[in-house]
């Protein structure tokens, strides 16, 4: 009888253990695993990533030495983000940390459109004026957004935040760590 209950035990004992081991094994092998940096820089299409979409109204003066010739009211548009590109991926296997370096937020594109206009003298308004105004609004919204560094880091902030999501399945059990490629801050 105690050969029985023995022999028993031992059966549920290698069952149960078979079952765990069996389960294990499903579960680490449908799992995604990280193998190399390449693996995480071929899930991100490289192209420009915008994050940040800045609407902006002004008013700029064109002159004439130190006279107002007219002034121009126009809407812009400032798309800042990162390039994909040059995006990379330090993975330290023995560690579980990935070091991702996320290029500085740039400006993609800056489109402007000049409104209204109102003229100092009539001489002002010429066949040319709309050129001219369209690169002087361009130039006024480029000075105004090239010193306003809460664009920029917001733009790379979302960036990072966007390289995340997609990264996420692939760094399950890793620490991400994030970058300004060449170092310093955004």
């Amino acid at each position: 009888m105690k050969t029985k209950v023995i022999i028993s035990l031992i059966i549920i004992v290698v069952l149960l253990a078979t079952g765990i081991g069996v389960y294990v094994y499903l579960v680490h092998k449908n799992s995604p695993t990280l193998t190399t940096s390449s693996t995480l820089a071929n899930v991100i299409d490289k192209y420009d990533l915008e994050t940040v979409d800045y609407k902006y109204n002004s008013i700029a003066t064109m002159k004439d030495g130190d006279k107002d010739m007219y002034y121009v009211r126009y809407d812009g548009d400032v798309k800042l983000g990162v390039d994909l590109n040059e995006v990379t991926f330090d993975v330290n296997q023995r560690n579980k940390t990935i070091t991702v370096n996320v290029p500085k937020a740039t400006v993609q594109t800056i489109q402007v459109n000049p409104v209204d206009f109102i003229f100092v003298k009539e001489k002002y308004e010429t066949d040319t004026v709309i050129v001219d105004a369209r690169q002087l609004c361009k130039s006024d919204l480029e000075g105004k957004v090239s010193s306003n560094t809460e664009l920029y880091d917001r733009a790379w902030n979302n960036a990072t935040g966007m390289i995340d999501g997609i990264i996420k399945p692939l760094s399950e059990g890793y620490k991400v760590k994030y970058e300004v490629n060449g170092g310093g801050s955004q």
